[in-house]
């Protein structure tokens, strides 16, 4: 049969799977009309459910190239055994993300971590798999006969376990300090030398505990500051959960102060009042589409603008009292002075810098550098700034972190956990 043949016996499939598609993106029009509390609890409904739905077909897809691996063997109970272990993985896969519901600690539990390793090697082990029937197909067009890769499949199994078990290790290992320098128009002479050290995408939650954060704010503290940057994502569910977990953010020191603004996460878990409200109570500023002097009182000519919007993703889920904004942001900046903006996205950051305002540097996360392939290429593709420090234009920069740690899986390759110590320096 030829690709052509196998498209049309397929067709049927393929118009069901777009069908759902419509019908996921109408529906979610409809959600997005209905008020705050309901429109939240159907939009997580919906993303579960079309999280399974993708689970299921790469279940499909990992079973068809494995559970046969073993029949023939010599021992009869080694493909039902085999069997077995496949099902009880796919399950730990499905239950991964109803760990985000179920437990949540002040400290993982094995489980959740567990769960979510596996979901990390379905992920890579399912792209390996379409990679690898792509490849089988043009195989088949140009040599005219089927490639038989069963074992080639088992082999990419088991090395993607094997990374995935490298990637937990490098996980674990503390943030690297990555020291950066940027250049500031007009940085007034006082604040030459500016040191700031800036956190993003913590995600405390299901695979991120109390322990990691305050090896994190010992790690900042070490480093002396004039301020400290949280650019979003600082959490994974609500205040009542999270409560005791982030309670070392109060022992951060800086001579200036912590800044803080929302990323899509805290949109997530719709609890982003509470958050608000109970950061502001750790001693946080709060940069909630505003801005403060650095330092608070004196000469505008002698002081810097720090400004924070909330996150693009509060507009797109019509988010109560949030959204983004950047004049409000801006109101109270002098012309005069050097503005630093934390924006969580580097969409925003894009965002931002196409406006008539001048901004000398954004702050932004969320990309994580990918994690892990193949999430790395689509975060390089989909984003305009991926990672690292960015001129725009004349005397703009952009700097995106990598993260601090990470979201659900706890898993790194290619890319790094990061504590970003910046250093602001007069042109």
């Amino acid at each position: 049969m030829s690709i052509m043949e196998s498209v049309r016996s397929k067709f049927s499939y393929i118009i069901g799977g777009i069908c759902v598609i419509i019908g996921i993106v109408m529906a979610e029009t409809w959600i997005l009309s209905l008020d705050f509390q309901t429109r939240g609890r159907i939009l997580r409904a919906q993303f579960v459910v079309f999280l399974q739905l993708a689970l299921v077909g790469g279940d499909y897809l990992v079973w068809r190239s494995l559970a046969l691996f073993f029949d023939g063997s010599p021992n009869t109970r080694l493909p039902k055994l085999w069997r077995l272990l496949l099902f009880v993985y796919m399950c730990l896969v499905h239950l991964s993300y109803l760990c985000n519901v179920l437990f949540v600690r002040t400290e993982p539990i094995l489980f959740s971590i567990v769960c979510y390793l596996c979901l990390a090697v379905h992920f890579q082990f399912v792209f390996i798999i379409i990679v690898f029937k792509i490849y089988e197909a043009l195989y088949k067009t140009v040599k005219g006969r089927s490639f038989h890769g069963k074992r080639m499949y088992f082999i990419a199994f088991v090395c993607t376990i094997l990374i995935t078990a490298l990637g937990f290790i490098n996980s674990q290992k503390p943030p690297v300090i990555k020291n950066v320098s940027v250049p500031i128009k007009n940085l007034p002479q006082k604040l030459d030398g500016f040191h700031i050290a800036m956190l993003s995408d913590i995600h405390l939650g299901v695979t991120v505990g109390k322990s990691k954060l305050d090896r994190i704010v010992a790690m900042v503290n070490s480093l002396k500051p004039d301020a400290v940057v949280i650019v979003g994502d600082l959490v994974d569910g609500p205040v009542k959960q999270l409560e005791e977990s982030s309670s070392s953010l109060v022992n951060i020191v800086s001579r200036y102060g912590t800044y803080y603004v929302t990323g899509n996460h805290e949109y997530y878990t719709m609890d982003a009042g509470n958050w608000l409200t109970h950061l502001d109570s750790l001693g946080i500023n709060v940069l909630h589409n505003g801005n403060r002097q650095i330092p608070s009182e004196g000469n505008p000519k002698e002081q810097l603008c720090m400004a924070g919007v909330d996150d693009l993703e509060a507009d797109r889920i019509m988010y109560d009292d949030h959204g983004f904004k950047l004049e409000e942001a801006l109101r109270g900046c002098h012309s005069e002075q050097p503005i630093i903006l934390l924006a969580h996205q580097p969409k925003a950051a894009k965002k931002a810098l196409q406006t008539s305002r001048h901004i000398d540097l954004v702050l932004s996360g969320h990309t994580h550098g990918g994690q892990f392939p193949p999430v790395v290429f689509g975060a390089y593709l989909f984003n305009p700034f991926y990672a690292g420090l960015y001129r725009y234009g004349d005397n703009s920069h952009v700097y995106v972190s990598m993260g601090t740690v990470y979201w659900g899986f706890p898993v790194r390759i290619m890319t790094m956990q990061e504590i970003t110590s910046i250093t602001l320096h007069t042109v």
